[in-house]
């Protein structure tokens, strides 16, 4: 079994597929307004953002994240560089993260990202 998608629900559709697209290489496949985009990343994964009239002011449970898992400590710094570049409200330097280095951020639509890789 493989997990193949996630559906996560966002104010603003076009602004976080958007920032998915920017910031992690994923390409838009379909989308229809500010109601749902669908993009995909270079191995296949597909991430849904939706923004339905029943689901427009979900909150996300406190811990609830997306993991973005990367081949060393050096692409980690990338990422955190060139959010950092474009404003992003970063409030956590890249550090230890249980037996990983990494670091946590917001994306739009209050999305919580973990940026981690192994510590070799």
């Amino acid at each position: 079994m493989t997990l193949n998608h996630i559906n996560l629900s966002v104010p603003n559709v076009i602004e976080t597929a958007g920032f998915f697209e920017k910031h992690f290489n994923f390409k838009t496949q379909k989308a229809k307004a500010n109601t749902i985009a669908i993009l995909e990343d270079e191995v296949g994964f597909v991430l849904v953002l939706s923004n339905f009239p029943n689901t427009a002011s979900f909150d996300y449970p406190a811990d609830f994240h997306i993991g973005f898992y990367h081949e060393n400590k050096e692409k980690v710094l990338e990422i955190f560089d060139k959010l950092q570049a474009d404003d992003l409200a970063l409030t956590q330097e890249p550090g230890l993260i249980r037996d990983r280095f990494g670091f946590y951020f917001y994306a739009p639509g209050r999305i919580l990202v973990e940026i981690t890789c192994a510590i070799v």
